[in-house]
């Protein structure tokens, strides 16, 4: 057994794939009844609402009884729903993974991707990453959120200046996925890289024990020197699994010495326990913001890790590009590249989508895709002009 299959359900966190059968088969039942109704004569100029007499048969008026009131609707719309509904029973879904336009819709796609990554993917590990000092809300006053758009704007990049406000973007993204998976309880721990950190975000959050737990991973020793390795990752690695008896570890914000932690747990460890790093930054090549990883062990935790949900602007190739990706529930996880512009006084964003595959978009692709871009743009520009110059009213002679 899994910790998937160890965790508690919730209508919200989980569906596993037995549930997600049984509630089809439901549905199935529920049409193939809905169907022989509304083939009854005189059903739908008469079945509208409950308690009105129709000709059928004592045991057809029992089990109109039985339906809600929401199900006595005229005919139209009762074989429009059930047209939706065979196409939910054939696993037929409209989902379309977008560029997110605010933080509350990040925040959905958050939640979206991480129970598409666990529950249809089954995936154990995940990889989720913002742009550093992101701003979502989570730890402003009441009097008023402070929440950043979604461009590379001058304030963000003011942010990630500085390290507080890099620390806390770190911890508000750890705190929405400790709400997001309440449902685990005390088997829920959070890592974060420094004891400072950790106690920072143990006050503030203030967690009971049954909500989970917060610890830090071993630091430097007073002299400067890390502690030998081995006994410092089996320590951890005891604390964790056997003390805390974790079954999902969020680990935040790790560099290269927590990233060897973790791949050592990983590997130990194996399905018995989920792990989701946030803000790891293993994804992208030619980044500045990075850990520096050996190749090895970078290319061994891209195979584990799924990127669930990644927002990253491409500050070195285009102002205001965008990287997006996200696991969807339909199965599909695509990339995708867009150009940010933020609507006048406000948080929302316009996304211009440039490229869209199932692969991560080579720095050809970034280039040839924003370059292309800007040649339909020029070509929408220059048809403007040239419509507002033929009309201009012709001089005379």
């Amino acid at each position: 057994m899994t910790w998937l299959d160890a965790m508690p359900l919730s209508a919200t966190t989980r569906t596993g794939n037995c549930d997600k059968v049984s509630y089809r088969r439901l549905l199935f039942l529920l049409f193939v009844v809905l169907s022989w109704l509304t083939s009854l004569p005189g059903l739908p100029a008469a079945f509208i609402s409950r308690g009105t007499h129709w000709s059928a048969r004592p045991g057809q008026q029992a089990v109109a009884s039985l339906l809600p009131r929401a199900f006595f609707i005229d005919s139209f719309e009762v074989k429009k729903q059930l047209g939706q509904i065979k196409e939910f029973i054939a696993g037929k879904d409209d989902f379309v993974a977008k560029v997110p336009d605010d933080v509350d819709a990040l925040v959905d796609g958050l939640k979206t991707s991480t129970e598409a990554s666990l529950n249809n993917w089954r995936c154990s590990r995940l990889d989720v990453e913002l742009p550093s000092a992101f701003q979502l809300g989570v730890e402003a006053s009441d009097k008023g959120k402070k929440k950043s758009a979604l461009v590379d704007d001058e304030t963000l990049q003011e942010l990630q200046r500085n390290k507080k406000e890099v620390n806390r973007g770190n911890r508000e993204l750890a705190r929405i996925f400790v709400e997001m998976l309440k449902p685990i309880g005390a088997g829920l721990v959070v890592a974060f890289r420094t004891k400072k950190q950790a106690e920072f975000a143990e006050d503030l959050w203030e967690l009971k024990p049954e909500d989970g737990k917060v610890i830090a991973f071993p630091g430097r020793s007073k002299k400067g020197a890390f502690v030998a390795e081995e006994v410092k990752t089996d320590k951890f690695k005891k604390k964790v699994v056997e003390d805390l008896k974790c079954q999902c570890l969020l680990v935040v914000a790790p560099r290269m010495e927590e990233l060897r932690i973790i791949d050592e747990i990983g590997r130990s460890v194996q399905d018995q326990m989920g792990i989701i790093l946030l803000n790891s930054r293993i994804f992208g090549e030619n980044r500045d913001d990075g850990a520096t990883l050996p190749a090895s062990m970078k290319r061994r935790l891209r195979q584990e890790y799924m990127p669930s949900y990644h927002m990253r602007f491409l500050r070195q190739q285009r102002k205001n590009g965008l990287l997006f990706h996200m696991a969807g529930p339909d199965g599909t996880a695509p990339w995708i590249l867009a150009q940010q512009r933020a609507l006048v006084g406000g948080v929302k964003t316009v996304s211009d989508e440039v490229y869209r595959s199932e692969r991560g978009p080579s720095l050809d692709d970034v280039e040839a895709s924003f370059a292309a871009h800007d040649r339909r743009k020029r070509g929408v520009s220059d048809t403007i002009v040239d419509l507002l110059d033929s009309n201009k009213p012709k001089e005379g002679r």
